[in-house]
């Protein structure tokens, strides 16, 4: 059930990624009045980057105590990348339980990229949260030519933050509320479940945005 959830936005992250256009960030003044630290994309606490899949499940339980038990399996239906999904509590204030989904490559069975979602059923202040985030990631020194915070996508959604570290590293701050999803010409009909997801927050850290390890079919193959 938990992969579920993020198997109708995984593909469209990778595209999100590189379709905005880049735009230098208007930064807040006590942020720009002083040298910043480096960004440093390398995973997400204690996961790294290029573990395999051992290394990441002794960093699941390293970082927040979950055991096999409570740690999901799954292989992606069509990037056949390997998806390894918990449920953590706390991680920011007032956004109820996240979902944390670590994605080891199809090719090379490495952690490539992890992703934070926060369902807007389980939060009181997703907006909050994602300004939270953007203001500290402003805080850290990206590619200038990479940064873009607080841009409108094309379906309602907020690109509150993203950026791309030295090493070609990018992390997204991403917020898509229920509204935007919403169709004026439905108000009164009854919820259709086949519809998108309701809102979310969702925080991405990828290792090689612009080269994905996905399945995907040879020249000549067909």
């Amino acid at each position: 059930m938990l992969t579920g959830i993020l198997r109708g936005m995984m593909a469209s992250l990778m595209v999100m990624a590189v379709a905005v256009a880049p735009a230098i960030a208007q930064q807040p003044p006590s942020l720009t009045a002083r040298a910043k630290p480096a960004a440093n994309v390398d995973g997400f606490r204690s996961a790294k980057f290029g573990m395999d899949e051992s290394a990441v499940r002794k960093a699941i339980v390293a970082d927040f105590g979950l055991k096999d038990d409570k740690v999901h399996r799954d292989v992606h239906p069509t990037e056949k990348t390997t998806v390894v999904t918990i449920a953590v509590e706390g991680l920011l204030p007032d956004t109820g339980p996240a979902v944390v989904t670590y994605i080891l490559g199809f090719h090379a069975q490495k952690l490539t990229q992890i992703n934070v979602l926060w369902p807007q059923a389980n939060a009181t202040n997703l907006a909050g949260a994602a300004m939270t985030l953007r203001n500290h990631f402003l805080g850290q020194e990206f590619r200038p030519d990479s940064v873009v915070a607080n841009a409108q996508l094309a379906d309602g959604g907020l690109l509150a933050f993203r950026g791309i570290d030295q090493k070609g590293r990018m992390v997204i701050v991403h917020l898509q509320s229920t509204q935007a999803h919403d169709d004026p010409k439905d108000k009164g009909a009854k919820p259709d479940s086949a519809k998108a997801p309701e809102g979310y927050l969702r925080l991405s850290y990828i290792e090689t945005p612009d080269k994905p390890d996905v399945f995907t079919l040879q020249p000549g193959q067909f």
